[in-house]
Order: structure tokens, then sequence, then C-alpha cells
């Protein structure tokens, strides 16, 4: 268990009904997590090409929730950079997308993920299946 007290994570989804949902979410677990949001993937991609002169900034990134259905530059290709940066490629990347393209899941896998997570549909059942996503990579894991 990290038995930290707060995590930060970094999350890259277009959606801004969709970022509302993950705030809200997020507030409603036992975690105090601070978000960093971005909304396309060619922000990802500038974002994490900055930390290159930061390294202790994105040694403090807990965990990577990414959507793959991305405008400018989809989420695959901000996972190969994200897996190919020596100084990135331990921070777990869940995968958090809508698709239901065995292709997707097999292609985040190969590219590195550490999870890939369907959205539900029905809150109830997105609410649960986060907060064990959660719970598994704050409490069962042991992260970088």
């Amino acid at each position: 268990m990290n038995g930290r007290e707060l995590y930060d994570i970094v999350i890259v989804e277009d959606d801004p009904g969709e970022q509302k949902l993950l705030k809200l979410l997020l507030k409603d677990t036992e975690y105090i997590v601070n978000p960093f949001f971005l909304s396309d993937g060619e922000e990802a991609i500038n974002y994490f090409k900055s930390l290159n002169d930061e390294k202790q900034k994105a040694q403090k990134i807990d965990l990577i929730l990414l959507d793959l259905n991305l405008p400018k530059i989809n989420g695959s290709e901000v996972l190969k950079y994200i897996k190919s940066t020596p100084h990135l490629r331990r921070i777990p990347v869940v995968v958090l997308t809508t698709s239901a393209n065995n292709s997707d899941v097999l292609m985040s896998y190969d590219n590195g993920a550490a999870g890939f997570i369907r959205k539900p549909t029905v809150f109830e059942e997105y609410r649960h299946v986060f907060k064990n996503m959660l719970h598994y990579w704050f409490q069962v894991c042991i992260i970088p």
C-alpha cells in the first residue's frame, strides 16, 4: 500500500462533460486527488514534452488516465510517446475510453498501457468502476 495523502493524476479527456463527471467522481472517493486535465492529444504531448526539463515534476505524477478518441493527436499516439520517454514510461497509464473495439484493447496493451477500461454508460456503474480503479492503483499496487 502507498499510504500517501495526495495523488497527482493527469487526465487526458477532450469532452467537457466527461471532465466534469470525472471531477465529481474524484470528489466522491476517499482519496485526495490533484487532477490535471488536458483537452487533446497535441496538448498532452506538448505537456509531457515540457516535463523533459522538469523530471522531478514528472516523477510526482501517480497515474495518467487517457482517452483514445482525442482531437488533433489520438490517444494511442500519446500513449506511445509516454512509453517511449524514459522519465515518463514508469507512470501507469490507464486507457479510459468509450471504444468497444478489441483492436484498441490490444493496441493499448501492446503500447504499454497498465489497464484498459471502457467507460460505463450508467452513472452508478461508472462510479463503482472508477472507485475500484482508484483503490487498485492507490491501495493495492505499489506505484513508483
